[in-house]
């Protein structure tokens, strides 16, 4: 399994930020799994990608975490679909507010039942997040199996519900891909809807206390807010101490083969 993180930023990145500083900027998170899975799909898809030299033109399927704008764009879903048929997966209660789109299949998930995709399966679990427009909808993780591969994608959402710990705690992953966004911000209006640097470190130790990392396995930092992270350099470093590998735009993991960052 080849994991492309075409953008790592959270939802505070703005359009001046890509224009003006397009070597330290981040656009908003996504990532492509094998060439043609891909996960969210907000305003910056298209520029991320040609940014990290990645070809849409294989996908065909889109994991969708929540209807936040920085995650889903009905345009760019729409420019997806337009290109080939396109299946979307998402929690239920989302895929009822994504609206008919030539090309476009929409398969509700149920969280915690695992489906089969082409080259692998997905399961969906509960995020602890919010959304309320543009309409109310249940945000997700995913987790995502292709032969002995195994991956856990979990942005946005501030630790885990108890349902989602009870359920993950019985995996085991190679990558685990977590929410960073506030950096060391004590307190903020939606402080439980996001990790911090001091959550997503406890929550490490936890799973790899609870042996829910293969040998060798990581845990990537990934959502990250412009106004509350250090440099990329300068967190990386702080994180390697953590054994936390801090994700950037057009980095690749190939998963289960251990320290292939690029």
């Amino acid at each position: 399994m080849d994991l492309r993180f075409l953008g790592t930023g959270a939802a505070d990145w703005t359009q001046q930020d890509w224009d003006e500083r397009p070597d330290t900027s981040r656009f908003l998170t996504c990532a492509l799994v094998d060439d043609h899975i891909l996960i969210d799909c907000g305003p910056t898809l298209f520029r991320a990608a040609r940014a990290a030299g990645a070809d849409l033109s294989r996908v065909d399927t889109v994991l969708l975490t929540h209807l936040h704008d920085d995650h889903y764009d009905p345009a760019t879903l729409a420019a997806l679909a337009a290109n080939h048929p396109l299946t979307l997966y998402t929690e239920a209660e989302s895929s009822a507010h994504i609206p008919v789109m030539q090309g476009l299949s929409v398969c509700p998930l149920q969280p915690e039942l695992e489906v089969p995709l082409a080259d692998g399966a997905v399961t969906a679990v509960l995020a602890n997040h919010r959304v309320g427009a543009p309409a109310p909808n249940r945000p997700v993780h995913y987790l995502l199996r292709q032969g002995d591969a195994t991956l856990f994608w979990g942005c946005d959402g501030h630790r885990l519900l108890c349902t989602t710990w009870a359920f993950l705690r019985r995996c085991r992953f190679d990558v685990m891909v977590l929410d960073g966004t506030f950096g060391d911000a004590p307190a903020l209006p939606t402080y439980f809807e996001h990790n911090n640097i001091a959550h997503l470190t406890e929550m490490a130790q936890i799973f790899r206390g609870e042996g829910m990392l293969k040998p060798g396995g990581r845990v990537v930092m990934c959502h990250l807010s412009k106004e509350y992270h250090q440099d990329h350099d300068t967190l990386s470093a702080r994180m390697a101490a953590e054994q936390i590998l801090v994700a950037r735009d057009g980095m690749c993991l190939t998963i289960p083969e251990r320290g292939t960052a690029k």
